[in-house]
């Protein structure tokens, strides 16, 4: 998927902008890459997840004739996001189908409110490439013959993350592009809220997840991949129909989506303990 999706980008002639991005992209990979071989321990794992988004950063920084306070602060929580997501999404990846849906919806939905904003057409042409190369994975996926391994989420979850910051700096209301990565936000934080609670350890590998919690309730893969699609669909949906709305039908599309993501949640935990009950 790195491959070809860099490759897409490439033959459309990217700016420096959304190039930067793949370059960070292709960077988490390798270290996904060697995760998967050596098994890197936690630290050094969340230190490039830090690094690379800093240095994408500091690079394009270069290029400006300014740098203040407002600067600063915008950098350090792009880091923390791009960051946080990439580690949301590695976390995430547990279950056949579920990576790629997030991948090929939230590519599309990016790419549409980009083609609404007038933004950077290089930035369409990333999102759309992303989702192409993660549909292209989803046939093989979810029939259980390839995996993405760490290289595989790395690459995505920094990708989305990156095209999802870029889509608001190109002039898409933050409020449009939440919907799209709600999902994977509430569930990540609220298993990390509870893993912090009981003293666990955050940053290792469990399975908390409501998409887990489907499996152990005894989803199918596939099961669980359509419900996670069409989570992430409506609430993308919801999004981009709103968009050209006002920016309090935005707030309440992403408060929507807020609602749909914890509604997924709850059922999935409420599945189940009723298993277990059984």
């Amino acid at each position: 998927m790195a491959v070809a999706s860099v490759a897409a980008l490439l033959a459309r002639g990217p700016s420096g902008t959304v190039l930067a991005t793949a370059a960070g992209a292709l960077a988490l990979g390798l270290v996904g890459f060697l995760d998967d071989r050596l098994s890197l321990p936690a630290t050094p794992r969340l230190a490039a997840q830090v690094a690379v988004p800093t240095a994408s950063i500091v690079s394009l920084c270069l290029f400006c004739s300014t740098l203040n306070i407002r600067g600063i602060a915008l950098s350090a929580i792009l880091i923390a996001w791009c960051a946080g997501y990439t580690n949301a999404f590695n976390f995430m990846d547990g279950a056949n189908g579920v990576s790629a849906a997030q991948a090929v919806v939230g590519g599309v939905a990016i790419a549409e409110l980009a083609e609404r904003a007038g933004a950077d057409p290089s930035l369409k042409a990333a999102s759309y490439a992303l989702a192409g190369s993660a549909a292209g994975f989803a046939f093989h996926n979810l029939r259980g013959r390839i995996f993405l391994g760490d290289v595989g989420s790395y690459f995505l979850g920094y990708w989305l993350a990156a095209l999802g910051a870029l889509a608001v700096a190109n002039g898409v209301p933050i409020e449009s592009v939440g919907p799209i990565f709600m999902l994977y936000i509430a569930d990540t934080t609220i298993t990390l809220g509870r893993r912090w609670r009981s003293g666990e350890r955050l940053l290792e590998p469990h399975r908390e997840h409501a998409y887990q919690r489907l499996l152990t309730a005894g989803w199918t893969h596939t099961q669980v991949a359509i419900a996670v699609a069409a989570t992430i669909a409506i609430s993308s949906a919801i999004s981009v129909q709103l968009y050209e709305q006002g920016p309090i039908a935005r707030t309440v599309g992403l408060a929507a989506a807020a609602v749909l993501a914890l509604g997924f949640v709850s059922v999935a935990t409420r599945l189940e303990a009723r298993s277990f009950e059984r």
